[in-house]
């Protein structure tokens, strides 16, 4: 049976697309726009399917030049984390229904329309990663091939490069949009991609992890635990277990007000995003399969590509940077993550060793928020804000 230890695969997956028309308010303007869910399948240099990638992609109508639009990529992390997520929870027209402080409401539950949606600002591409969602490989050995930190962004990578050509996008300002571990697989993309002719105009990093040097307390490996002192301290001041003293000097360093949201588990969010997306995708967007929805349980042990040492994309993005110049990174933190603290980032970025003046092409925007910032309505509200600024900033004037 399909289940973390062994990989789902299918032999056999219809490739027909289902494209659907829908329409949807954003700030008082009336956006048509079609949607397609389909498979993509990943060839190998010798044109044999691999794998297939199950995709939903949103693109605006009545644009005069799609070339010229914007077009964003967007993934979660895990690994082995569909995009649902993102999808349904922050950057998608229709969005799971919660709480406006990130709880789960009382079933049943409901889509509505996601008035935060990037769709105004940019076409949207969904990617679920081989192993997750609707997304199979062939066999088992294709299977395990891609699971990993290589394999992983090289499929990921093809899912890219034949979309760009079949929709003759390539003369598009190009984004991405990863959270967490989609933030590591993001950043690998960016320097991988530059390889093959494929450059990013900004890369939004959302709860980053770059190198898990900085994350993983093991012995021998002290670097964590300064990086994560300010996320434990500023936990503590949200639960009220610091000193009095602290507990004002905190709330004046962090400015954060006294809004804040909890860092969500699954038991909490997953029940109303999978119905919403499982409802969503069959009656909204027409796409009929039996396959199981991995929402993050089909993947078999990570390839980290590492014997003793600490896996890294740093050196991937520093390629990126080094031959894009004009690539821009927006880092999106929340002030309560521990699963990717704010100051661990930064003190990868500081150390990936590009060039000082290339760090003007690095900008940040935190939240009063954990690792899911987007679940709190009033920090999807900025991120959406944020979101916009950093596409107008890193698309160039003709």
């Amino acid at each position: 049976p399909d289940g973390p230890s062994v990989p789902p695969v299918a032999t056999t997956i219809d490739e027909t697309p289902s494209v659907t028309q829908h329409q949807i308010r954003v700030n008082g303007e009336r956006l048509s726009y079609i949607a397609t869910a389909a498979q993509m399948p990943i060839m190998d240099p010798n044109g044999r399917t691999e794998a297939h990638i199950f995709y939903v992609a949103y693109t605006l109508e009545g644009v005069s030049d799609p070339s010229r639009r914007p077009l964003t990529f967007a993934f979660n992390g895990g690994p082995g984390s569909a995009s649902i997520w993102l999808h349904m929870g922050a950057l998608g027209p229709r969005r799971a229904r919660i709480l406006d402080d990130g709880n789960m409401p009382s079933p049943p539950f409901r889509l509505v329309d996601n008035e935060y949606t990037w769709l105004d600002q940019t076409d949207l591409v969904f990617i679920d990663p081989v192993g997750t969602g609707y997304s199979r490989a062939q066999s088992f050995e294709v299977a395990r091939k891609f699971n990993g930190v290589r394999g992983d962004i090289q499929s990921v990578g093809e899912f890219i490069r034949t979309y760009l050509k079949r929709n003759e996008r390539w003369t598009s300002p190009l984004f991405m949009a990863g959270e967490s571990y989609g933030t590591f697989r993001a950043a690998g993309l960016a320097g991988y991609l530059i390889d093959q002719g494929i450059a990013f105009n900004g890369v939004a990093l959302i709860s980053t992890i770059l190198s898990y040097q900085t994350h993983r307390f093991r012995r021998g490996n002290d670097t964590p635990y300064p990086l994560f002192l300010p996320t434990y301290t500023a936990d503590a001041w949200y639960h009220k277990k610091l000193p009095p003293d602290l507990q004002k000097e905190l709330l004046a360093t962090l400015d954060v007000g006294e809004a804040s949201e909890f860092d969500p588990s699954s038991s909490v969010i997953r029940p109303p995003f999978q119905a919403a997306f499982e409802s969503y995708v069959r009656a909204d967007l027409g796409f009929k399969t039996d396959l199981l929805y991995h929402v993050s349980d089909g993947i078999l042990p990570w390839d980290w590509g590492v014997e003793n040492g600490f896996t890294s994309t740093t050196n991937l993005l520093r390629n990126a940077f080094a031959k894009n110049p004009h690539m821009k990174v927006l880092v999106l933190a929340g002030y309560y993550d521990l699963a990717t603290p704010y100051l661990a980032v930064e003190y990868e970025l500081d150390h990936m060793g590009i060039h000082p003046e290339m760090h003007k092409n690095i900008s940040w925007a935190f939240y009063p928020a954990g690792h899911m910032m987007y679940i709190e309505k009033g920090s999807m509200a900025k991120m959406k804000q944020d979101i916009t600024d950093f596409i107008h900033q890193a698309v160039p004037d003709e």
